[in-house]
């Protein structure tokens, strides 16, 4: 049996019943008990018919011009940090919409609505099927990794080192 509980705030898993967390983050933490599970990278996309009613933005300067819909827990987080040539290049932008669901800023994409700066792990099945196109490829996001931790017990259950076991297998790295 999975009782499952879904929430973007970071746990306290010493002072939560919680058998275990799968978290994606930038910088996970450095500890015995966690496990990284496999790295993406963000990107901007939008569907073709955005691009071809606004434009296909080739620098930032153009993109400035665009409808942004972007992934935010709190109102720092209306800033994009791209990677560009091993630099740190950071873009202001003003979004039409926030919201801390990646899923949801997904839809509202492919209804036309915005570039968004999505996980491979969200956009990369619309991407292939040609329903999103990537737009400043060379601008990628910080790595961010998929990892899963538990509490710190000496004993860890054999049902969760079995979970973490088969998430292990079946997270496969996007080609």
């Amino acid at each position: 049996k999975i009782d499952l509980f879904m929430t973007d705030q970071l746990l306290d898993m010493n002072n939560n019943k919680f058998d275990l967390t799968i978290r994606v983050d930038g910088s996970p933490p450095n500890l015995a008990n966690s496990k990284i599970l496999n790295t993406y990278q963000r990107y901007l996309y939008a569907t073709p018919e955005y691009f071809n009613q606004h434009g296909l933005p080739n620098s930032l300067e153009e993109l400035k011009e665009h409808k942004f819909l972007i992934y935010y827990q709190d109102s720092r987080h209306k800033k994009l940090i791209f990677q560009k040539d091993q630099k740190e290049v950071s873009f202001n932008c003003f979004p039409v919409m926030t919201c801390n669901n990646g899923e949801l800023l997904l839809d509202m994409c492919l209804k036309d609505h915005g570039i968004v700066f999505l996980p491979e792990f969200i956009a990369e099945p619309y991407y292939k099927e040609g329903k999103l196109q990537k737009c400043l490829e060379d601008y990628t996001s910080q790595p961010l990794h998929l990892y899963v931790t538990w509490p710190n017990r000496k004993i860890l259950s054999k049902k969760v080192k079995l979970f973490i076991d088969f998430l292990t297998r079946q997270i496969v790295p996007i080609k």
